[in-house]
């Protein structure tokens, strides 16, 4: 029982570290995005809503910033390249992003 206990913290502290870029960088999702802050979209995960995403052209390597959040919380809006998109938190989890300095 504790060694699986010490395994499943090691595991955790592992995944951890594997989401730590080279460059120090933590790679986050959109929900984690404060205002003023820049951001590269990284990755967009799931196979469905990414395609959807896509269309919409939230595509890997594009810039992205936080322009509202909802009075509650849900759904934000973003400033992506040229234009606003609106997307509920749920899918702005999916999108991994990285800090721009």
């Amino acid at each position: 029982m504790l060694i699986g206990h010490l395994f499943q913290k090691h595991l955790s502290q592992t995944i951890i570290l594997s989401r730590i870029i080279l460059n120090c960088t933590l790679i986050m999702d959109l929900t984690q995005l404060g205002f003023g802050k820049k951001a590269i979209i990284t990755k967009v995960n799931g196979q469905l809503l990414s395609l959807k995403l896509f269309e919409m052209g939230i595509l890997p390597g594009e810039s992205v910033e936080l322009s509202n959040v909802a009075p509650f919380g849900d759904p934000i809006a973003i400033n992506l390249s040229e234009f606003k998109v609106c997307l509920r938190m749920q899918d702005a989890k999916c999108i991994e992003i990285k800090l721009v300095d």
